[in-house]
């Protein structure tokens, strides 16, 4: 079982509904049959990748933010988020995996809309059970300068955390040893947030009725 599989496991697990089990299989074997197309030599077109990471993990990350974007697009359509409008707003919204560095853009994932105003949100998973999470610099940096929002789902712990744009720059600045390699000389630096810290109005656990109203307290 691969990363994709188990992130598909976990996100299934999030409802017991037909319909929501039926909805989240036919995307993830559609992301499936799209990773055994990708050619596994193309190490010059990645050379932008500048992580610990080959071709095939960084492909198959992709396809597990496809995955918690469309459970979050779900979550939309239910009657609790009636008055909320999210649209998928970045460059593989048509759920093409992009190689060329020219084709892929710096855009927050979606916009949500509510009462006329719209905000741009960035998509953020953690699949391990851990006490914390990090987010890279140069996206931390993104998202403040784009005024964007950023949710934050993880999935062991089944809760979601929401972040107006100056909360980014709460956590402790610092290497992220998960997206580095010193042997290389490969140093990601980012934000890390202990989660015990976080305040309990930025974390939502009930994704169905709680959710929807921390969403829209974010346009106060």
């Amino acid at each position: 079982m691969n990363k994709l599989d188990k992130a598909y496991q976990q996100l299934k697990g999030l409802s017991n509904t037909t319909e929501y089990h039926y909805y989240m299989h036919d995307k993830y074997f559609a992301y499936k049959q799209q990773l055994k197309t990708i050619d596994k030599t193309l190490s010059k077109e990645m050379a932008h990748i500048q992580d610990n990471r080959t071709p095939k993990e960084h492909f198959m990350d992709i396809c597990r933010g496809w995955l918690v974007e469309d459970m979050l697009y779900y979550l939309s359509s239910l009657p609790p988020y009636r008055e909320l409008t999210l649209t998928f707003d970045n460059h593989d919204k048509d759920r093409v995996i992009r190689v060329m560095r020219k084709e892929i853009t710096a855009d927050p994932d979606f916009k949500i809309t509510y009462k006329n105003t719209t905000i741009r949100m960035e998509a953020q998973s953690m699949y391990a059970d851990m006490p914390f999470f990090n987010i890279k610099e140069h996206k931390a940096n993104r998202l403040i300068e784009n005024d964007s929002y950023l949710l934050h789902l993880n999935l062991a712990q089944k809760h979601i955390v929401l972040f107006k744009p100056y909360h980014i720059l709460l956590g402790n600045h610092g290497v992220i040893e998960a997206f580095s390699d010193r042997s290389k000389n490969i140093l990601k630096y980012g934000y890390q947030y202990d989660i015990e810290e976080l305040p309990g109005t930025m974390i939502a656990t009930n994704f169905v009725e709680e959710l929807p109203k921390k969403i829209i307290s974010l346009f106060w």
